[in-house]
């Protein structure tokens, strides 16, 4: 008998009895979910809020209260550009497991 002959070609196919077969992958999930692109948005629009308020506090001579004003609404977008920063890391952490 030719040695050849005996080996298994490449488009053969082998089932072994008595094992089971093997289980589906489960479906990928999108790359990103909602909350992770929300979070994006939200922290795209505080980042721009925060530069605005910035180059306005610089650049125009406000009187009395209303540089209070300017201030806070530069204050506020920091801290909502690090929330938003924080939800993304976060949220974009979440998204490297799979769900079922």
């Amino acid at each position: 008998m030719d040695r050849r002959a005996s080996r298994l070609n490449d488009d053969d196919k082998v089932v072994s009895l008595g094992v089971d077969p093997p289980t589906a992958q489960p479906e990928p999930t999108r790359p990103m979910s909602r909350l992770h692109s929300t979070a994006v948005v939200i922290t795209v629009l505080f980042a721009v809020l925060s530069i605005a308020s910035a180059l306005a506090f610089v650049t125009v001579n406000w009187s009395g209260t209303s540089r209070r004003y300017v201030i806070a609404i530069a204050l506020l977008s920091v801290v909502g550009f690090l929330a938003g920063v924080a939800i993304t890391v976060f949220s974009a952490a979440r998204d490297t497991y799979t769900r079922r």
